[in-house]
């Protein structure tokens, strides 16, 4: 039973993480990224994944110290950052079953760095790699719904760094090149 409902949170959280990833403003980014990791948190816990657990938990309370500090417009502390990646690798540590618990930690760093960034670009550059690692502890631990989610995740990522960031410039080549054609025609 807990294997289906663990299943079913899953689809739940693809849904909002496809959502979350192609906002503009940071604050609804980290909103996303609280209620994702919640129920993340829930799905591994009902799998047996402690450590990618325990994780999630973390990354709520990440995710809410840079809500705050985003509503004032203020740049977090690199102290605050590096607290946060500490408490990541002390929940690997204590909850360490086997060499996968270490892909939850690099996750887990990466997603550290991701939401501490100023910018959405610079987030979404930085998290880009947190749903990789994740794919291969879900593989191990059986979660295959946060296999999916992480999946989506990636490709919603991707897809908001070519749609709303440009990364390849190919917004930037078709305003130059519209213009190039305007001034050939006056």
């Amino acid at each position: 039973m807990e294997f289906y409902l663990a299943q079913g949170i899953s689809i739940i959280t693809a849904i909002i993480a496809v959502i979350m990833m192609q906002f503009k403003k940071l604050k609804w980014i980290l909103l996303g990224q609280l209620t994702t990791n919640l129920l993340t948190a829930v799905s591994y816990i009902l799998l047996g994944g402690l450590s990618g657990g325990g994780i999630c938990f973390i990354a709520i309370l990440q995710s809410l110290v840079m809500f705050f500090y985003s509503q004032k417009n203020k740049k977090p502390h690199l102290w605050v950052l590096g607290l946060f990646i500490v408490a990541y690798i002390a929940c690997s540590v204590i909850y360490f079953k086997s060499f996968i618990d270490i892909f939850s930690a690099l996750a887990a760093v990466c997603f550290a760095v991701s939401i501490a960034m100023e910018t959405p670009f610079l987030s979404r550059i930085w998290y880009v790699f947190n749903p990789i690692f994740w794919a291969v502890y879900d593989v191990y631990t059986l979660a295959w719904g946060n296999l999916l989610i992480h999946t989506v995740v990636f490709i919603s990522t991707v897809v908001a760094l070519i749609r709303v960031d440009d990364i390849f410039g190919l917004t930037k080549r078709k305003r130059e090149k519209q213009q190039a054609e305007n001034s050939q025609n006056e």
